[in-house]
């Protein structure tokens, strides 16, 4: 891990534990750039997420980037899949595509670490999901005992 990185990720660690500690519910959200968005590099796609999520957001909110091309949001709003949506209609108007998992305090975890974890396998699960509904559906034909698939 690079200083600089250990130094994102203590400061978000640190704005979730100020969240915690007020009890009140709140939303983790964590998300990244699909593999097929379209970007000269790696560089110019991060700085187009960074800039688009922070303009889609409150003030209040916290963003940060917290892997390679993976970011964290935390917010007040009651409704996760909404915010979610709107973050990501926001980023496809900049041509790219970005899914988001997320995870409610308190109902999906009660620290840092459980909430990432709901947060991250609904992330997982919403790729999967929509993976399957873009995928070409071949019917599979059988001939005698062997099977092949048909076109």
């Amino acid at each position: 891990m690079t200083p600089s990185r250990d130094c994102r990720i203590r400061a978000f660690e640190r704005a979730i534990g100020d969240r915690l500690a007020t009890q009140l519910p709140f939303v983790l959200l964590v998300g990244g750039p699909e593999p097929h968005s379209p970007a000269s590099d790696a560089a110019t796609l991060v700085h187009t997420v960074a800039e688009r999520l922070i303009h889609a957001l409150e003030p209040e909110d916290d963003v940060a980037r917290i892997g390679h091309e993976e970011f964290a949001v935390l917010s007040r709003v009651d409704d996760a899949r909404r915010l979610a949506s709107h973050l990501q209609r926001s980023l496809a108007g900049s041509g790219v595509a970005v899914t988001f998992g997320w995870a409610v305090f308190p109902q999906d975890g009660d620290n840092a670490l459980s909430l990432y974890r709901a947060a991250d396998e609904r992330l997982y699960a919403r790729r999967v999901i929509s993976r399957n509904d873009d995928a070409t559906v071949v019917p599979m034909q059988r001939t005698g005992t062997t099977s092949t698939l048909g076109a």
